[in-house]
């Protein structure tokens, strides 16, 4: 089966947010798109759709998403943008193809 808009032709990606959220945490510098009028729920729904996608965050003031191109894990090549921020949510994700 053929998945369309991904950068593998033929594969589709699976796509688990497998770590907690981090309440009051952004990951910056590495948005794609920004949703505005959104919940969490759709956020999440957003980052499957997004082929590059692999983690979001969520402004609850705002209602705002971002969709991420990295994820965060401690020690990892991004963790020096994981940036306190109060009014959001992160929330990254495993991806398999």
């Amino acid at each position: 089966m053929a998945c369309p808009n991904l950068p593998f032709a033929g594969q589709c990606r699976n796509l688990r947010f497998t770590s907690a959220p981090i309440h009051g945490h952004r990951l910056e510098n590495h948005v794609i798109r920004t949703i505005d009028d959104s919940n969490e729920d759709i956020c999440q729904l957003k980052c499957y759709m997004e082929p590059n996608c692999v983690s979001y965050n969520f402004n609850n003031g705002e209602h705002k998403c971002d969709l991420n191109n990295a994820t965060y894990e401690q020690d990892n090549e991004h963790s020096e943008d994981l940036a306190e921020n109060g009014n959001y949510v992160y929330r990254g994700a495993e991806v398999n193809i």
